[in-house]
């Protein structure tokens, strides 16, 4: 009868400590699974966004090139003839179907302007600036872009003068000039590889000299540039 009890109570110890550890041991394993299971989800959510991110598809471009320039002005007072400048600058553009694009380039704007009564041969008028090209567009070919594609581009352009050299006889200098003009700015653009191109014009919404002179700039562009 001893021998009975006290195996009776012996089980009935080991069911009792049984009962206790069950729950921790079941909490810890839920906490384990609940870790592991976060960590994987924060993994793959970081493996999605990095391949996300490199098919985004972004250049920066390096480039040079020339311009045509013109000024509206008021042909009861001034001649106006195209001349022949100079642009170099910096571009990073980013996005696949539609893109975007920011940049700095130095800008040597040539003039061809005259007042009615002077006789002078040379009228030339340099106006050297920094412009922000902000651009938007469409790239028509996104999916062969790295080899071939053809791009529209749209947007505006803030330009500040920096200074001007006069050969036109009038005495123009930089006081005389609206030292920020904001263009308006459209073209389509050519990559080959490494190589682009782009063909544009640039509108000007101001007038170049003050005093209510009219003289509303504008300037068509090509450059040629090199994508990294």
């Amino acid at each position: 009868m001893k021998t009975i009890l006290k195996t009776s109570a012996s089980i009935f110890i080991i069911l009792f400590l049984t009962s206790l550890l069950n729950p921790v041991l079941a909490q810890d394993t839920t906490k384990i699974t609940l870790a592991d299971t976060t960590q994987l989800a924060e993994a793959d959510s970081t493996a999605k966004q990095e391949k996300s991110d490199k098919k985004k598809k972004d250049s920066w471009i390096l480039y040079v090139g020339g311009n045509l320039n013109d000024l509206d002005a008021s042909p009861n007072e001034y001649s106006s003839e195209g001349e022949m400048g100079y642009q170099l600058g910096v571009n990073y553009r980013r996005g696949k179907f539609l893109y975007w694009g920011a940049g700095a380039k130095f800008n040597n704007a040539i003039y061809g302007l005259k007042a009615l009564n002077n006789t002078a041969d040379s009228s030339s008028l340099s106006v050297k600036s920094i412009d922000i090209p902000l651009t938007g567009g469409l790239d028509l070919l996104f999916f062969t872009s790295r080899v071939f594609t053809i791009r529209t581009f749209v947007g505006v352009v803030p330009s500040f003068v920096m200074s001007v050299t006069d050969d036109t006889g009038l005495d123009i200098e930089k006081d005389d000039l609206n030292t920020f003009i904001l263009y308006g700015q459209g073209g389509i653009g050519i990559d080959v590889l490494f190589l682009d191109i782009e063909l544009g014009y640039n509108m000007g919404f101001s007038d170049l000299l003050k005093n209510d002179i009219k003289s509303t700039p504008g300037q068509a562009f090509v450059n040629l540039g090199f994508r990294f």
